[in-house]
Formats: structure tokens, sequence, C-alpha cells
């Protein structure tokens, strides 16, 4: 699956904060509690020597056990280690109804000359709260620190990558057969305005390419013209002299046929290019009694192929169009519906207030859809055509925004103009 470029950097980006935030996290947590128990071990120890210096001198062997009633941190107990130690105690709290932790530093003191260990403990838990507390505020501002900074970083990368979707989209839009000039917009960015100027020059260098070609095709049109219909004469005076042989008008017929291919075939090209550079003045067409009139026109060829002819046409069907390049759509799909028939086979034309649709079985199979307007491509190899019927016919439909659409099934071709 294709991501843009923005998303996917945004997406390394959450990657790699979502693992700082966790690292941040357990660090920070682990960080905090060792300087709190650090902490509580050098207030354990103050509060011991505190004790050394204001009661172990002045307490006796029996006032043990008073002061211990009245000291709830402090204890002091039968000798238990002559070694200074601390370790983690859990204590039931009766009014909390639960054990709390508790660290406790116990080291030996001599009172009346005899030794004893005084337990000096503090309560963990209310450390453990701060730590939390702590903890849940510096992930608070580290998440609200990671979202501005994608958010800022979403609204910066929009704004700097808008040249670079303003030129895609005018290169998507762009259409060499119309000659329109390529437009950026400028960026501040180097490498976008440098991607601009080579568009830009591409663009021009073809569009520059294709006139020159464009021109080449036009002009060669042009000029044979002429040739060929005075060679198209010249064939029809000499078919007509009464001392030829059956074999030599047999030759002239068939250079003659070829004649008239180029013929057709120049026509064409001429008609392709007055398409690309004209614009063709449109007016109410009544669609109906056109299609009506094109197949009285084609009923000839109809008959020669004993085709069945089925139509179902709306009336009145009026279409805004140029009655020129209408004709041609009409002449070019009933004109491969018929080439590409065979003998006894059946055509059925179709015509609604939104589309036109023209059915014909055939001997082919299923064409390729991708070459189906490309110029000179044939449907059958074998076939009289040039290969620019459908290249006309998409031509015009682009002219005015028309869709055809090609469909096969139960081996029936079928071409369908929705307009």
């Amino acid at each position: 699956m294709r991501k843009k470029l923005l998303n996917k950097t945004l997406q390394l980006y959450a990657i790699y904060s979502i693992l700082i935030l966790l690292i941040s996290c357990f660090a920070f947590y682990f960080f905090l509690k060792k300087i709190y128990v650090g902490e509580t071990h050098e207030a354990l120890v103050l509060k011991s020597k505190m004790f050394e210096s204001t009661y172990q001198n002045k307490l006796k062997i029996d006032e043990i056990a008073t002061w211990n009633k009245y000291n709830t941190n402090q204890k002091i107990v039968v000798l238990k280690s002559k070694h200074k130690t601390f370790k983690e105690i859990e204590v039931f709290d009766i009014i909390e109804k639960e054990k709390i932790p508790f660290l406790e530093y116990q080291h030996p003191i001599l009172i009346e000359n005899k030794l004893f260990t005084l337990q000096t403990k503090d309560n963990l838990f209310e450390k453990e709260d701060i730590i939390k507390s702590i903890l849940m505020l510096f992930v608070f501002l580290l998440v609200f620190l990671i979202l501005g900074l994608f958010i800022l970083t979403q609204i910066i990368s929009v704004k700097i990558w808008r040249p670079f979707y303003q030129t895609l989209n005018s290169i998507k839009s762009f259409e060499i057969d119309k000659m329109t000039k390529f437009e950026y917009s400028e960026s501040k960015i180097e490498e976008f305005q440098n991607l601009n100027q080579a568009f830009e020059n591409l663009i021009n260098t073809n569009l520059g390419i294709y006139q020159n070609q464009r021109e080449f095709v036009e002009n060669a049109a042009h000029e044979l013209q002429t040739p060929l219909a005075i060679f198209q004469n010249q064939l029809a005076l000499l078919i007509q002299n009464k001392d030829l042989t059956v074999e030599q008008a047999s030759i002239i017929q068939k250079i003659n046929l070829t004649v008239a291919r180029l013929n057709r075939l120049n026509k064409n090209l001429l008609f392709l290019s007055k398409l690309e550079k004209t614009d063709f003045e449109k007016q109410e067409v009544n669609l109906s009694k056109m299609m009506q009139e094109h197949t009285v026109l084609f009923a000839e060829q109809f008959d020669a192929h004993h085709l069945i002819i089925q139509s179902n046409l709306k009336e009145n069907v009026i279409l805004r169009a140029n009655q020129q390049l209408l004709e041609s759509v009409l002449f070019n799909l009933l004109s491969n519906a018929v080439k590409h028939n065979y003998i006894n086979g059946k055509i059925e034309i179709i015509l609604t207030n939104t589309y036109i649709k023209v059915i014909n079985t055939s001997l082919n199979q299923e064409l390729v859809k991708e070459n189906l307007y490309v110029r000179f491509q044939k449907i059958n190899p074998s076939s009289e055509g040039n290969g620019l019927g459908l290249s006309i016919l998409k031509k015009i439909v682009e002219i005015n925004n028309w869709e055809i659409v090609y469909e096969y099934e139960n081996n029936l071709h079928a071409f369908q103009l929705n307009f």
C-alpha cells in the first residue's frame, strides 16, 4: 500500500517519539525513585545522629519502654547486629487498613554501657505518591510536547509541500495536444523550484517536438492530396482503355483500391489534425433523427453481410454538439460494427437521453482496452481499415467531455457513448 511522503515521515516520527516516551518514562521513574531513596537514607542517618547527640547520653535503660511508646518512627530494641543496615519493611496501618512500605535504618547504640539497636524508619508510601505525581506530570508534558510537534510539523509540512502538489496537479491536468502552457507556483525552496524549472523545460521541449510533428503530418497530408487525386483520375482513365487484358484490368483495380485506402488514410490524418487545433461550433442536434439517417445509409452494407439489425431508439433525443463531429462518431460506431461482424451476424443499436450503445457479434475475442484508441492499432490486422477510426472517435469524445466505454460479454462487443 502506497503512502504519501509526509505521512511516511510522520509515521517514523511517531514511532521514534513513542520509543523515546516509553524509555524516558521508565528512566525518569527509576532515576527519581533512586534520588528519593537516597535522600531517605540521608534523612534516616541524620535522625539517628540527632538521637545520639540529644538522647543517647541522657536515656536510661528503664526509660526505653516509655521512650518507645511516645516515638513512632524510632524504636530502641535488643541488639540485633553490630553493623549498620538499611532494609525495606511493611507496617500494617490500622487507619488505612493496608500495609505501608517503610525504609528502616538499624545501627547499634550504647546506653549505660550496654549495646542496643536503634531502629529509625521513614514512610516510603508518601514519597512513592510524590514520585508518581511528578511522573504523571512529566508524561503529560512530554505527550503534550510530542503532539504539539506533530501538529506543528503537519501544518508546516503542508505549507512547505503545497508548491509540490500544485506542480503535480498541473502535470496531471496538462494535455500536450491542447498546447496549454505549463503553470506552476513559485517556491522559495530550492529543490522544488529546480523541479519546476526541469518540468517546464521538459514540457516546452516536448511541446515543440509535438508541434513540429503535427505540422509535418498536416503538411504531408495536404501535399499528398493532389498527387493522390491525380493518381486516382489517371487510373480511372486507364481502366477505361478497351485494349486492356483481364489480367491488366485486375492489377489496375487492385492499385486503385490501394490508392483509395491511401486517400482515406490521408483524409483521416487531416481530420485528426483539424480536431486537435480547431474549436468546433456547437448547436442543438436531433440525435434520434441522425441515427435513423445513418442506419438507412448503412442499409446496403447491412444487407451485403445479411446482418440482423435491432434498433431501440428513443425519439427526439436532443444533444448540443457539432453536427460534423457527431456524424463522424455515428459513422465510426456503425462502420466498426459492420467491419468486424460476420455473415448473418447481429447489430443492436440503443439510444437514450444519456447514452448511445452499439452492440455487435464478432469472431474476434475481447479487445485489449489499453490499445483500443491507439493510432494505427487495428482491431483486426487483416481488415482494410487504417486504424484511425477509434482514435478519431476518442478524440471527439474528449473534445466534448463525453465518455466512451467498451464492454465484452457473451461474445458480444459493445461501445457505449455517455454524454
